[in-house]
């Protein structure tokens, strides 16, 4: 019998949730674990909790409805699974825990993950990412004293 390492356990679980999002574009999840392995909190990105939307986001979004240009989430309703995932917790639970995510951060949940007492972020990269600027977001993260690593399936 083969068991499965924790990052196997902890990218699977957000590969599960990202199955939640009502996004046509990405699906995206994340989650966040204790240094004991323990779950925090989880997100997928998707719209404001009180938001009302009826079906997936090609029928309400802005951004699907322009194509995603300009390359930019200025105009996109949802919440990203990295932030969403955060603001279900406290930084107490949060300091020096681990967050997995299914792609590479925004730059924008790049710079709140630098700031949230995490001390590794585990990312699944995918080739849709270079709209998420990856070695901008990357950077911030370790020059914040984050470490950042490739979740690679073998």
């Amino acid at each position: 019998m083969s068991r499965p390492t924790w990052d196997d356990v902890w990218m699977s679980v957000a590969k599960d949730i990202a199955q939640r999002s009502l996004c046509t574009r990405s699906q995206v999840g994340c989650v966040i674990v204790t240094r004991q392995n323990a779950v925090v909190s989880v997100g997928y990105n998707g719209p404001p909790a009180g938001m009302r939307v009826e079906g997936p986001c090609s029928g309400w979004c802005p951004r699907v409805k322009t194509g995603g240009a300009p390359a930019s989430y200025d105009d996109c309703y949802s919440s990203h699974a990295e932030m969403n995932a955060l603001v279900r917790g406290a930084r107490a639970d949060f300091e020096g825990g681990v967050m997995y995510v299914t792609r590479m951060p925004c730059y924008t949940c790049a710079k709140v993950i630098a700031n949230s007492g995490l001390a590794w972020v585990v990312v699944h990269p995918s080739l849709d990412d270079q709209d998420r600027e990856p070695e901008r977001s990357e950077l911030v993260m370790r020059k914040s004293g984050l470490l950042v690593r490739t979740y690679h399936v073998d």
